[in-house]
């Protein structure tokens, strides 16, 4: 059964990986607020978006970020779902893939702050891997009262959207728009401003 679980996972993810390397490619990605490279020099940010915008903030940050010293630690969850996108993902250089297990708010929290005061970036969801949309989830909330973060609003002029899932996944498509706006890195307190900006 795990062998072919495992087979899957693989299958999924080399799919989705040619799917992403074909986005990377033909994407018409515009930047509306690109912060400094002097804030980006010394790695240790916190990069934000909705689950919904999972594939175009990641899109977003590997054609924004490429030339950062430190490749984006992305933390994905432990599951079927986060495997396959984690298996993709490893395949681009400027990317690392961190595994949670995020039911366990203590532990993940406590991973992510080592891996920033090893003066490296992250990037994580703020209201996922689980419902409810567009609800943050308390150690992203955390996180973002401690750590210089940079929150992402993503919009499209051609996407994709997958209706069965909470969060209403929406997905670019290949020679589409993709306009992105970077707040600039900030330690963030105020929940109902980074439910604005994530929005806007």
């Amino acid at each position: 059964m795990d062998y072919i679980k495992t087979l899957t996972i693989i299958t999924l993810g080399y799919l989705y990986y040619i799917f992403f390397k074909l986005l990377l490619l033909t994407v018409n990605l515009r930047i509306v607020n690109q912060p400094g490279r002097s804030a980006l020099e010394n790695g240790s940010i916190y990069f934000a978006s909705w689950h919904g915008n999972l594939i175009a903030s990641t899109v977003a940050f590997q054609k924004t970020f490429i030339s950062m010293q430190n490749p984006i630690t992305l933390i994905v969850a432990d599951n079927f779902g986060g495997r396959v996108y984690g298996f993709a993902y490893q395949k681009i250089r400027e990317f690392n893939v961190v595994y949670l297990e995020l039911d366990n708010l203590i532990s993940s929290f406590k991973k992510i702050k080592k891996i920033l005061n090893e003066n490296k970036s992250v990037a994580m969801t703020a209201d996922g891997p689980k419902a409810p949309r567009h609800v943050l989830r308390r150690g992203s909330l955390a996180v973002m009262k401690q750590q210089p973060t940079i929150l992402a609003s993503v919009n499209y002029a051609v996407p994709v959207s997958l209706f069965w899932r909470w969060d209403k996944m929406v997905v670019p498509l290949p020679f589409s728009s993709l306009t992105v706006k970077f707040s600039d890195p900030a330690v963030v307190t105020d929940e109902e401003l980074i439910k604005v900006v994530l929005s806007s």
